[in-house]
């Protein structure tokens, strides 16, 4: 795993795991790397072709991307996993204490 990280700084210092590198050339960035593997190989498209269409979805992904909204999700998950830890927990306390009765 360390040599892994190292070949990683080697070519990216950001260490940034989406890594693209062809011939003497380093992408880091999904965005940029999707735009590059669209005009390297141009079929089939990877980008979709209408232009208002992938505007809107790189609007979308911006978006997502400056409210971190990945974050956010995990953030509810783990709530909702606490809440429901919490929940069975006090369902257990009253089950086994109804059943001292």
């Amino acid at each position: 795993m360390n040599n892994l990280l190292h070949n990683l700084l080697d070519f990216n210092r950001y260490c940034i795991a989406s890594t693209l590198i062809d011939r003497e050339l380093v992408f880091y960035k999904y965005l940029i790397i999707m735009e590059y593997l669209d005009k390297r190989f141009p079929h089939p498209s990877l980008m979709l072709y209408y232009l208002a269409v992938r505007g809107e979805r790189r609007l979308m992904m911006q978006h997502c991307r400056q409210n971190d909204c990945y974050n956010l999700m995990l953030n509810i998950e783990q709530l909702v996993a606490a809440r429901m830890l919490t929940l069975s927990s006090a369902t257990a306390r009253r089950t086994a204490s109804g059943a001292g009765l």
